[in-house]
């Protein structure tokens, strides 16, 4: 979408026009919804989707228009996945919780989908005890695919701060799996 449509269009939103809103969140729901699935359960991410665009839309008189609609709403889908994590976080805490398996390969052994299933929890298990800043900035910029200029304004630091969160983050991840064992050419870390 043109960057001036969309200024007409969150314009038209903030002056109550349904139908602009709509044409927004059919716009930006594909990327919400990655976005959302790359950070929370499959399970949870309609949920979440559904939950970040009503806080968009409750807040929309806040934008301001210093960012990219796409941005802000980004920095939204974001904290409701901070939120959702650190309630399933303590959730957990309370109670003893058993991961599905995921489906084994048809060209898999046993062995080897136990193996697969065990390296992924080591990674996921590494990746999610990085000091928050870090993971975020590797996950926007690794998994997620956003430029450091994107970062910034989602992160709301300056690029030079993306920067070093970036450097200081893989060099702990490949600190973090030495000591368990996996190197960094095995999860693309050289």
């Amino acid at each position: 979408m043109a960057p001036s449509v969309e200024v007409l269009l969150v314009k038209e939103a903030k002056a109550g026009d349904l139908h602009a809103f709509d044409t927004l969140y059919k716009t930006h729901q594909p990327r919400i919804y990655h976005t959302i699935l790359s950070r929370s359960h499959p399970d949870d991410v309609d949920d979440l989707v559904q939950v970040t665009f009503l806080r968009a839309f409750e807040c929309l008189a806040l934008f301001r228009g210093e960012s990219a609609f796409s941005t802000w709403l980004t920095r939204i889908a974001l904290n409701v996945c901070n939120t959702q994590w650190r309630t399933r976080s303590v959730q957990q805490a309370r109670h003893v919780s058993v991961d599905v398996m995921e489906p084994v390969a048809d060209f898999e052994t046993p062995d080897m989908g136990l193996q697969r299933a065990e390296f992924e929890a080591i990674v996921r298990d590494v990746i999610v005890h990085l000091p928050e800043k870090y993971r975020r900035a590797i996950w926007l910029h690794y998994v997620l695919d956003h430029s450091y200029e994107d970062i910034t304004k989602i992160l709301k630091v300056p690029v030079g701060t993306v920067k070093t969160w970036l450097n200081r983050g893989r060099q702990e991840l490949k600190q973090r799996f030495k000591r368990v064992g996996i190197y960094g050419y095995e999860v693309g870390l050289n």
